[in-house]
């Protein structure tokens, strides 16, 4: 075989099991008779992928470089249940010691194949071209509108192979980059059609009904209205770059511009339940991303002995939303009835909604002067209207990681900041409600709210009350009225709590600083030579070690909703861990 040309065909397979069993004895979680359930879920991936590569020196100047390949991947989940009801021996696990069994199975399957390629030439070390393409099936969309293809172009420069840099001592590399991509994805899974879905009517207190119920089965058409006209999502990238490296690559530079356009994005967005459906899964948006990403290498010290290494990233990426489907004002993303974080057309991506203080055109809080009114006089009051409250999004992020070395003796740390950015820490409102947070305890203290005097006029206008008390338009004089924090908890449990109050009290700059991770190591290499250990290492990783904020909840990092688009909602989470390990590691 040509040296220049070689193939490869790889293929791999994930697979697992998972078996659960659950037995209630009698009277236990409110089945008077017990119950016994079994089930057994299979995961499945297989992927392989075929590839042909050509790598030739088309003379002493031009290299080429073509790589073509095909993938197939298929994902297969498949689940099996059943549950005993009312044993008849209720301390036998058995499913058949019951006349009550029911059961059922889930599956889902999902395959895609794919033709692409990747071709690139490099002239004089100096100039780099490159472009690849992908051209794709999925099951997951539309018959006869299941494939996409997606390419890319990219352009390197290596300035600093120049004759007029040679001579430059202090510029070790120089490079100018432009790329272009063009990433395309597909839907979720069984999105195009409609499904029936067993009944299973509850209140959320019981344990609700449960089908087959007296000898007859039930279903229901699903919520979600399917789609037989998605297309993929598309997602276009361009990137220019600037790298460089100095004093022998003591030191070094790598500066990016971005700008990501996300359209067609797929998202469940609401419909009117006047249809039969709450929502349906469309080609409903489109995103912007821009920013700058700058990292910085750097090596202050090295010695025979000793060696310094440290590397400092920054990053500024914000998006926004620039397009919903039409009629679709906003999607929710994650949250309650309120707060919520939406996408909305004009705002920055995952922004928070909800109840705000009632303010003048200003943006002054209105502190309450009517005594007619359902609120309490000398306090701020919720506006009924749900309004922007902020992004999720942080202003920036950034890191700096350390290394030291000496001998066979090593340490290093990553130290993490983020700034700015909202989370809404529900928590805190809720322990305001129940009196159980330490802010509460100032019950009986007198307090001047700051604000204006004011409320909202049987017109809905902002009005006063003058020294005559009569009603006129507009904003008050700056409030100076003390009162007090009730000691009948009035106050926390209505509007200053998180409960039935508007949720703004409780929104925080979610910034932070951390120590991300720690390592130390020592290599015992040089007491192991002439043995059959080439090296062993005693080290120390401590992860989330210190944390510095002003968010007042456990953790900024948390999230209700997991790793999910609805971030920025702190409700009773759980805190971030620590975690300390020790170990030995060997190499043969």
């Amino acid at each position: 075989m040509n040296d220049w040309l070689s193939f490869n065909y790889k293929i791999g397979t994930d697979f697992w099991v998972k078996d659960v069993k659950n037995f209630f004895e009698k009277g236990s979680n409110g089945n008077p008779d017990g119950y016994d359930s079994e089930s057994t879920a299979t995961n499945h991936d297989f992927n392989a992928d075929f590839t042909a590569l050509i790598n030739k020196r088309l003379n002493d100047n031009l290299g080429f470089r073509l790589m073509l390949g095909n993938n197939m991947y298929q994902y297969k989940y498949t689940s099996t249940y059943a549950t005993a009801y009312g044993l008849s021996a209720y301390d036998t696990p058995n499913l058949i010691n019951s006349s009550d069994v029911k059961g059922g199975e889930s599956n889902a399957m999902k395959r895609t194949a794919a033709w692409y390629g990747d071709v690139s030439f490099d002239f004089m070390n100096m100039l780099y071209l490159g472009a690849t393409g992908r051209y794709e099936w999925s099951t997951t969309l539309p018959d006869g509108k299941n494939s996409f293809f997606y390419p890319s172009v990219s352009l390197g420069f290596v300035f600093s192979e120049l004759g007029a840099f040679q001579n430059m001592d202090f510029l070790s590399f120089g490079k100018l980059r432009a790329s272009y991509a063009n990433i395309a994805n597909d839907a979720a899974l069984y999105a195009t059609k409609n499904y029936y879905y067993k009944v299973g009517p509850g209140d959320g207190w019981t344990n609700g009904l449960t089908f087959p119920f007296l000898g007859n089965n039930a279903f229901t058409v699903g919520s979600g209205l399917g789609n037989n006209q998605l297309t993929p999502e598309n997602q276009k990238t361009t990137e220019l770059g600037l790298e460089l490296k100095f004093f022998d690559n003591r030191f070094g530079l790598d500066f990016a511009w971005f700008k990501n356009r996300n359209e067609d994005l797929l998202l469940y967005v609401p419909i009117a339940p006047s249809t039969g459906y709450s929502s349906q899964y469309l080609n409903a948006g489109t995103m912007e991303t821009k920013g700058m990403e700058v990292i910085l290498n750097a090596t202050p010290i090295k010695t025979s002995d000793f060696r310094w290494d440290l590397t400092l990233n920054w990053s500024n990426p914000k998006t926004d939303v620039i397009s919903l489907a039409e009629g679709v004002p906003n999607v929710f993303l994650g949250g309650f009835t309120e707060p919520q974080v939406r996408a909305v057309v004009g705002s920055p991506y995952r922004s928070l909604f909800g109840l705000k203080w009632t303010r003048d055109d200003n943006g002054n809080i209105l502190i309450n002067d009517d005594p007619n009114d359902n609120f309490m006089d000398g306090f701020p009051f919720s506006d009924p209207k749900m309004k922007e409250m902020g992004s999720v999004q942080p202003d920036w992020m950034g890191g700096l990681y350390n290394s030291f070395t000496w001998k066979d003796f090593s340490v290093s740390a990553l130290l993490q900041m983020k700034k700015g950015g909202l989370m809404w820490n529900g928590t805190k409102g809720a322990l305001y409600f129940f009196g159980t947070h330490a802010d509460t305890e100032n019950r009986g203290d007198e307090k001047v709210w700051q604000g204006v005097l004011g409320h909202i006029d049987a017109d809905g206008d902002v009005a006063h009350y003058d020294a005559n008390g009569d009603e006129v338009k507009g904003p008050g004089d700056v409030n100076t009225k003390s009162v007090v924090v009730d000691e009948d908890w009035y106050w926390w449990s209505g509007e200053g709590s998180g409960f039935t109050g508007p949720s703004e009290p409780y929104v925080e700059d979610s910034g932070w600083i951390r120590l991300r991770e720690v390592t130390v190591s020592y290599s015992l290499k040089n007491l192991l030579k002439k043995t059959l250990i080439s090296n062993a290492e005693v080290y120390f990783t401590g992860t989330n070690l210190w944390l510095k904020t002003d968010y007042t909840g456990v953790d900024p990092e948390t999230s209700l909703t997991g790793n999910s688009n609805g971030q920025g909602i702190d409700y009773f989470n759980n805190p971030g861990t620590k975690s300390m390990a020790f170990g030995l590691k060997l190499t043969f």
